[in-house]
């Protein structure tokens, strides 16, 4: 039997005296060879890197075995990132800790950089996937809090529920502590016999750890079932270690496998209706399937408009029109009212129209941020949000209102129907679980824009986007995809609701749990009822939203910091959408692949960008709005 001990000089280490750049593997990579621990090395405590005279890391009949009888861990030379970690690992029942009657204790230490003795004297800073006979899974963050962010980690509970039930409930964790794999450990003490119906298998018998790191992501797999994630992982990459903690452990697999692409599975169809047929002319879309998906995600997510246009609408100038930017723009001040059967209220609106002999193009935001900061009329406050300036010397006009006038924006479920649009037309308790929410009574907003616009000459009616942002941009795509007055609708980082498809496996993306708990008002009652985590099980998707713009052209945006909102899932939904824009003969989202940041695709109907920086309104993404407009022969300076 060949046997193995690792024991090299720290001189003929170089790549551990500074931070390795992490790449992702091309193809198939052996960390473990099976027959000895070249590309690796030792990091114990009290020694220098590279020594191991105790002999704790060794290889023999083809298993890299670690004694546990030192501190420490067995790290690679090189940094890896964007990778599936496979791990077949056993307990051996040996080692100090075994001696004292407690559970095998080892783990994964992921992404490892800087001072590989930073935490203990020991261990390097990293992310542990911790091994522990009976419950592993937990993910602790090592390291001083100087060295790491915060992580947000979510856990799966095995006595209260399913990983799906449990999907998107993060726990922040900080620097030295954890979050545990399963609720019946919470109180764990690290002794044997303790322990209930743990995915692991019994002691001696071989386990596999699937380990998927995707960018500031990581899910951890025991035996085939997800048991942890965590997101906003910083840095997203490093070195890989095998932790000795006192016990005995053996390893015959490590590997690295490249990832497979974020592609969604199970997709509900777009062009097939609800009795099965397929879907093959503009005729068939319009008569039959459109209407068909217009009714579901009103009656399931969105929620029914108790009116469209109220008979008694009323535009009201509420001061006199000021010319402003130098000369270049006139500024339009109107209050849009309405009376219902049980009260009456307005909302205003404030544009921004260029000098002009025509009638010009125009942009409507639907404003979900503070408009005393980001609406100035004035524009002594300019911000980024509503570049008034930029889009007016692209010749459009810029209009905009704020959401909360129209309902209220706030994390009160107790108050969310008690005002605003909603009380106009009917009492908080006759209301059913089908009653609009909050994202399309900001969408019905825009449309009494729309309204006004129709009726100002100086505007061409013809050629008009609505834009929104995150809930604004959810509010967007409904105002899209209900009135189909607007020519173009933009979609800015809109999500979860928005333009995320839910068939996409996306562990930082926002899901269903979490937004129909956070603010469930935004969508009618029904949909948290009926859909809360089942956003992969739904016979409906978003892509099949976007759809109902067509032929009309649609951009859908997204950020590259912006995990939650899911920018693979929004790039999907708008690929998914496409061939309602084929039906026409029309092009939609061209596209090869999901895009490099900075790429924004122009080529058809439907246009996608993910930009640098998180999430935000920026005027980068205004600008390409606006090319995309010029473009399709809207008329810009």
């Amino acid at each position: 039997m060949q046997f193995v001990v690792l024991a090299v000089g720290a001189a003929v280490l170089p790549s551990v005296a500074a931070e390795v750049n992490p790449v992702a593997p091309a193809a198939r990579v052996a960390l473990f060879n099976g027959r000895d621990i070249s590309g690796w090395h030792a990091s114990l405590k009290g020694h220098a890197p590279g020594e191991d005279p105790m002999g704790v890391f060794t290889v023999k009949d083809g298993e890299l075995l670690v004694s546990g009888g030192e501190n420490g861990a067995l790290i690679t030379d090189a940094a890896w990132r964007d990778y599936q970690l496979t791990v077949e690992y056993r307990w051996t029942g040996t080692g100090p800790g075994a001696e004292k009657g407690r559970c095998g204790d080892s783990g994964i230490l992921l992404h490892v950089r800087g001072d590989e003795q930073a935490f203990c004297g020991a261990w390097p800073v990293s992310f542990e996937c911790n091994l522990i006979l009976g419950k592993t899974g937990d993910l602790c963050l090592l390291g001083p809090k100087t060295a790491t962010n915060d992580l947000k980690c979510l856990s799966w509970l095995d006595e209260r529920g399913s990983w799906d039930d449990w999907k998107g409930r993060w726990k922040r964790l900080t620097v030295g502590n954890r979050v545990n794999a399963s609720s019946n450990r919470l109180d764990w003490k690290g002794l044997k016999g303790q322990l209930a119906n743990p995915p692991e298998r019994p002691e001696g018998e071989w386990n596999r750890l699937e380990i998927t790191a995707r960018g500031s992501t990581v899910a951890i797999a025991l035996n085939g079932k997800r048991i942890t994630a965590a997101i906003d992982l910083y840095p997203a990459g490093g070195r890989i270690g095998l932790q000795s903690v006192g016990h005995g452990i053996a390893f015959r697999k490590v590997e690295l496998t490249p990832l497979p692409a974020s592609e969604p599975t199970h997709v509900p169809p777009l062009l097939t209706t609800d009795a099965g047929a397929p879907v093959a002319d503009v005729a068939a879309w319009e008569n039959t399937r459109r209407p068909e998906l217009v009714e579901t995600f009103t009656s399931r997510m969105y929620g029914r408009r108790d009116v469209e246009c109220p008979p008694e609408l009323t535009f009201t100038t509420t001061e006199p029109d000021k010319v402003m930017l130098d000369g270049k723009a006139v500024r339009r001040r109107v209050n849009i009212g309405w009376k219902g059967p049980y009260g009456a209220m307005s909302f205003g609106v404030t544009a921004f129209i260029p000098v002009s002999d025509k009638p010009v193009p125009a942009f409507v935001l639907i404003c979900n941020r503070d408009p005393k900061k980001n609406l100035d009329p004035e524009r002594i406050e300019k911000s980024p949000f509503w570049p008034v300036e930029e889009i007016v010397d692209r010749g459009y006009a810029a209009i905009a209102f704020f959401n909360g006038d129209l309902a209220w924006d706030k994390y009160n479920g107790m108050n969310a129907f008690t005002n605003g649009v909603y009380a106009c037309f009917r009492k908080k308790d006759d209301r059913t679980g089908e009653s609009w929410g909050a994202l399309t009574a900001w969408a019905w907003g825009a449309s009494r824009v729309m309204d006004w616009i129709e009726t100002e000459g100086r505007l061409d009616a013809r050629h008009v986007g609505v834009v929104g942002h995150s809930r604004g941009g959810k509010a967007a795509l409904c105002a899209g995809a209900f009135d189909a007055r607007f020519a173009m609708t933009c979609s800015n980082d809109s999500g979860c609701g928005g333009a995320k498809l839910n068939h996409i496996d996306l562990l930082a993306a926002e899901h269903f749990n979490q937004i129909t708990t956070s603010v469930p008002y935004w969508f009618c009652s029904d949909f948290r009822e009926k859909c809360a985590g089942r956003d992969a099980e739904l016979n409906f998707d978003q892509h099949q939203f976007l759809a109902l713009m067509a032929p009309r052209l649609l951009y859908v945006a997204s950020a590259a910091e912006d995990s939650w909102a899911g920018p693979e899932g929004e790039y999907w939904a708008a690929r998914l959408a496409s061939p309602a824009w084929e039906l026409y003969g029309k092009k939609g989202l061209v596209s090869t692949g999901f895009p490099a940041i900075g790429t924004s695709l122009q080529d058809g109907s439907v246009a996608y960008h993910r930009r640098e920086g998180g999430h935000n309104l920026t005027v980068v993404d205004w600008n390409l709005f606006m090319d995309f407009a010029d473009r399709n022969g809207w008329r810009g300076r």
